[in-house]
């Protein structure tokens, strides 16, 4: 009885010491985050993390970001190095414009005394650049405006062989439409070669090819090439081109896979 008594006590004692350790532990909160599986707590504590700045964010390139003017500055200047090139090279009496167009980006811009006037999307060559006649590649190089066709025709009025044909075309809108490419509309500006050998003269002459800036039909493609050599532009915009600029006015076609101010053709003091 005596032994019995003791390990009772015993006992109680240590039920007594449980409950003392239980009360002095750091109590949990009943409302902590538990951390599911393949997951690590965080070490920094909450209240520190909040005062920490956000991670940097990439800014996007809108057309006001500074990335986008410094941009733009540069393609600024590149333009009217090479609107001097060109009169340095091919003076003439209507150098103050020049009209570049990029094949690569699918873009005309209109420069006057080497500033932007306006900038449209065509459509050049689905076959790429090519020189040579039956090849229906866009021609390269620096050219000018040796005639214009069409003054006072309805922007959407078929042209056949440089001859107004009383016949409309409705503009398609949708991509991907060949026949809609083939038509010639509202005004024609037919290119000359002015780099005997490279695009003017023989199998390569720009305009025994018919090489034109033209009015299409083909609006869905605009920014894409689509063309069987010329450059394509919707009519309200080779209206506005044809209106700018006189006959005589320089033409710089680039593949836009090179420095602006390296002229596509033979290389010339």
């Amino acid at each position: 009885m005596r032994l019995l008594g003791l390990v009772f006590g015993a006992g109680l004692l240590g039920l007594a010491m449980a409950a003392l350790i239980l009360l002095l532990a750091p109590s949990v909160a009943p409302h902590a985050a538990t951390v599911s599986e393949g997951q690590t707590r965080s070490a920094t504590p909450t209240r520190l993390a909040l005062l920490e700045p956000p991670a940097p964010r990439r800014s996007p390139d809108l057309p006001w970001s500074p990335r986008a003017r410094r941009r733009r500055l540069r393609r600024d200047r590149s333009l009217r190095a090479v609107w001097r090139e060109v009169c340095r090279r091919f003076p003439g009496p209507e150098d103050a414009d020049l009209i570049v167009v990029d094949i690569r980006t699918e873009t005309l811009t209109l420069l006057h005394h080497g500033r932007i006037v306006h900038a449209w999307p065509v459509s050049t060559a689905l076959r790429g650049a090519d020189q040579v006649a039956n090849s229906d590649g866009t021609p390269i190089g620096v050219f000018r405006v040796a005639r214009k066709i069409g003054a006072g025709l309805p922007p959407d009025e078929v042209l056949r062989d440089q001859v107004p044909t009383g016949r409309f075309v409705a503009p398609v809108r949708v991509a991907d439409d060949p026949a809609a490419s083939r038509w010639i509309t509202t005004r024609i500006l037919w290119l000359s070669g002015l780099q005997p050998g490279w695009n003017e003269g023989g199998d390569d002459d720009t305009f025994r090819r018919h090489i034109y800036i033209h009015g299409t039909a083909d609006l869905g493609m605009l920014g894409r090439p689509a063309s069987q050599g010329c450059v394509q532009m919707a009519p309200r915009a080779v209206i506005a081109l044809y209106r700018a600029v006189p006959a005589g006015t320089p033409v710089l076609i680039t593949p836009g896979t090179q420095p602006l101010a390296e002229l596509p053709g033979p290389a010339m003091g």
